[in-house]
């Protein structure tokens, strides 16, 4: 077993190991959500800001099938996606049911262009 930890506050190997692993599913879970969403209207300000909207449950439903995902590994995706790309994902309740709710808005960084460029930075620290 790897778990022998690095110097100082460094994560643990085997920590650093899932990390990287969960950042090489996100480009192909990222690429699912947008797609997932694209055919739904949207409602758009004047900015240029969309927002579409799903049950949370459909979405993690898709991204099992689509990507070979557990639920748990769906939702730590997702939660990985809401910290890199803040304000592209928001996980909201309405009416007791959970939704997850897709923002895009190209003045803010939040296409889903940005939304790879921010996966391969993140991705390129565990490479180095």
């Amino acid at each position: 077993e790897i778990s022998a930890c690095l110097v100082g506050s460094e994560m643990c190997i085997r920590d650093r190991l899932q990390e990287r692993s969960l950042l090489s599913r996100l480009g192909d879970v990222a690429n699912t959500i947008y797609l997932l969403y694209m055919p739904l209207p949207s409602t758009q300000s004047q900015h240029g800001h969309e927002s579409r909207i799903l049950p949370l449950d459909t979405v993690l439903t898709s991204l099992e099938q689509s990507s070979s995902l557990t639920r748990a590994e769906s939702r730590s995706c997702l939660g990985k996606l809401e910290t890199l790309v803040p304000g592209w994902l928001e996980v909201c309740t309405l009416q007791s049911k959970t939704w997850l709710r897709l923002h895009t808005d190209p003045a803010t960084g939040r296409t889903l262009r940005d939304v790879r460029s921010k996966i391969r930075t993140a991705l390129a620290t565990y490479r180095s």
